[in-house]
């Protein structure tokens, strides 16, 4: 005996139907604000949309710290250009005895 058929059909058919309304719903908002966009760029373009966020969330919290980290190493001073100057190039060759 098959579960299915113990629910009426009226009633699977009204659940059906409530469950789907909100990603319907949330479907066509998706739709409503993309396709300008997909006009705007063309269907080529539009994976650089969808990159985009996530490139600019690695070069703000990977990328730029490690160009601190070694502006900071090299420098030998705090992360302000004001009164710095290049010096901690000779501390990595002595330690790497280049």
């Amino acid at each position: 005996m098959n579960i299915s058929s113990l629910i009426p059909q009226a009633t699977r058919q009204r659940f059906n139907y409530i469950t789907s309304r909100p990603f319907e719903w949330t479907m066509t908002l998706i739709d409503l604000i993309l396709s300008p966009l997909q006009r705007l760029l063309g269907i080529q373009r539009m994976g650089y949309f969808f990159v985009l966020p996530n490139l600019l969330i690695f070069g703000i919290f990977i990328l730029l710290p490690m160009l601190m980290n070694f502006y900071i190493a090299f420098t030998g001073a705090v992360p302000s250009p004001s009164k710095t100057a290049l010096g901690g190039h000779r501390k990595y060759c002595r330690h790497l005895q280049l």
